[in-house]
């Protein structure tokens, strides 16, 4: 079944912590911890972002981490009351607050650290996809976003850290990093396979890989991308 499929609320442990995740919001996936894993220990972890938040793994593991205020933000409602319910939960609710919001819109204040597990798969379709992953054809609807808009957000010396693939164009990332005016580097590179539901659009990927616009490799009747963990800040 895939994870669209699921109609009950699930209930787990991750890193220790109590998750409780309704249907339309989705399971943290392997790249949460891969990126929380990658931010460095040394970053001024007082106001955090958890942009996208789904469940709000991501701000509970900023809260774990130290920071005094974290602020979970996602466009779905009932994602919003999850990430709220989590917090509450696993006794942070004190530092975790999260509020509806499309992006970067009506954000409050600025922030130090901001984080952002972007929807970055490539795709023709949104039919049979997981909801976070779908980021139109070239996969770059909501990279391209936040590259822009991340700068304008961050108090000085702030950073910003997403997970960047090589599904959705990398070279084109590192351009527009580099002509917004951000010092960056790349924390850590993990090759992962597919998931079951790439397979669907192999052969729209294999048509973007001949234009230069995505790489990835194929081998052993199995295809395998790059995952990039990414540390921007702004000059």
């Amino acid at each position: 079944m895939l994870e669209a499929d699921r109609e009950i609320d699930l209930d787990c442990k991750i890193y220790d912590f109590h998750l409780t995740i309704p249907p339309s919001v989705m399971v943290p996936s392997s790249y949460t911890r891969l990126l929380f894993e990658g931010i460095p220990e040394n970053v001024n972890f007082n106001k955090g972002l958890d942009l996208g938040c789904g469940c709000g793994l991501l701000a509970l593991l900023l809260a774990r981490r130290g920071c005094k205020k974290v602020l979970a933000t996602d466009i779905n409602p009932v994602a919003i009351n999850a990430t709220n319910l989590n917090a509450k939960l696993n006794n942070v609710g004190n530092v975790v607050c999260a509020v509806e919001a499309n992006m970067f819109s009506g954000l409050p204040y600025d922030f130090d650290i901001i984080a952002f597990n972007p929807p970055s798969f490539p795709s023709l379709t949104s039919k049979k996809l997981r909801p976070n992953f779908y980021a139109g054809k070239d996969g770059r609807k909501f990279i391209d976003i936040a590259i822009k808009n991340a700068k304008h957000h961050l108090n000085p010396g702030g950073k910003f850290f997403y997970i960047q693939n090589s599904l959705s164009d990398f070279r084109k990332s590192i351009k527009m990093i580099e002509s917004e005016g951000y010092k960056w580097k790349v924390l850590n590179s993990q090759k992962t396979e597919f998931r079951e539901e790439y397979y669907t659009q192999i052969r729209h990927l294999r048509n973007l890989k001949l234009k230069g616009y995505c790489d990835y490799i194929e081998q052993g009747g199995k295809a395998f991308q790059e995952i990039h963990i990414m540390e921007l800040q702004h000059e």
